[in-house]
């Protein structure tokens, strides 16, 4: 099976999904909570977690979303590992002085260079050459997630890992990725039905955002997360899964292309753009609905997307790294 791709991915579609055929369901309901959750401090990486694998209704079950989140239609996920946290800043520095890396926003050759932002003066986009991932335009700390990556700087973080662990590391994909947001909801969003709630879940345009302005690109949710821009990992509540962040904070790189719909058709198709998931810091109501997508081009960045580490399975007994309960 090729990963990344959601069409070898194993749907079932549907012409009529109905409200039962959306109760989750997995192999082993006692392992879902964290507390019994498996686990594995891996170097330079991190704490993965084991998700335990399962069949939910993927897509736009609110039917309040985009054309391309449908149509919703019922996906089997196997078990694989996900990265507690979003990769940090200090992470990725590791990985640029250790190897050398020049991301994209840093090229010379490149079109454009630097990393796409808001300019808050005028609320449209547009690349600051000043800008990359070790200053992206608002200060942060190596607890940070990091930001302004490409796809393909993602790719690139991902090699050196494999080199360091010897364990094939990859990007989620989008069916991993709302498989572990929804946690077995089928709600608007991973905490609940209400916007309003979100700050106790995840770091999002929240009434402090953009201070100094009296506008936010995309609005404000009336509740307040602690932050303006990007926070440290980890600072809210853990989804069910085991994981932090899977909403809000940044967005997070999959290895899915894109595509106009859920239709099984590969001519929809269009590998030139690939989807992040999660929305960020910048971000309100619509972007953070858990079938939320978002796309952009595999070299193009923005100071809103980050990215996260899976895995499919860890070897057992290796002296390097140890698969335990908390």
């Amino acid at each position: 099976m090729k990963i990344g791709s959601l069409f070898f991915s194993a749907l079932l579609y549907l012409t009529n999904v109905q409200a039962e055929d959306c109760v989750y369901s997995h192999s082993d309901v006692g392992t879902l909570f964290s507390d019994v959750q498996e686990q594995a401090d891996i170097q330079p990486v991190g704490v993965m977690v084991r998700v335990i694998g399962g069949k939910y209704c993927m897509g736009d079950i609110a039917d309040n979303g985009e054309p391309d989140e449908k149509p919703v239609h019922l996906e089997q996920v196997s078990d694989f590992w996900l990265a507690r946290y979003e990769v940090t800043r200090g992470q990725f520095r590791k990985f640029a002085a250790s190897t050398g890396y020049v991301s994209d926003a840093e090229r010379v050759d490149s079109t454009e260079a630097g990393c796409l932002t808001v300019d808050p003066e005028k609320w449209t986009f547009k690349y600051r050459e000043e800008y990359f991932w070790d200053a992206p335009g608002f200060k942060q700390a190596d607890t940070h997630p990091v930001v302004c990556i490409s796809y393909e700087d993602a790719l690139a973080f991902i090699s050196w890992t494999k080199q360091e662990t010897g364990l094939p590391f990859r990007l989620p994909t989008e069916a991993e990725w709302e498989y572990v947001a929804r946690a077995g909801t089928q709600s608007i969003y991973p905490w609940g039905e209400l916007a309003s709630e979100s700050c106790d879940s995840a770091n999002v345009a929240d009434q402090s955002a953009w201070p100094g302005y009296s506008k936010s690109p995309f609005g404000r949710i009336a509740c307040n997360d602690g932050y303006s821009f990007t926070a440290p990992v980890g600072q809210y509540e853990v989804n069910p899964h085991g994981v932090f962040d899977i909403s809000g904070n940044v967005w997070e790189w999959t290895s899915d292309c894109w595509a106009k719909s859920y239709l099984p058709d590969k001519k929809q198709e269009d590998c030139g753009l690939r989807v992040f998931r999660g929305s960020s810091w910048m971000n309100s109501e619509k972007s953070l609905r858990a079938a939320n997508r978002s796309k952009n081009g595999p070299t193009d960045r923005l100071n809103t997307v980050g990215f996260r580490l899976a895995l499919e399975q860890i070897p057992v007994g290796s002296d390097k790294y140890e698969a335990e309960s908390p």
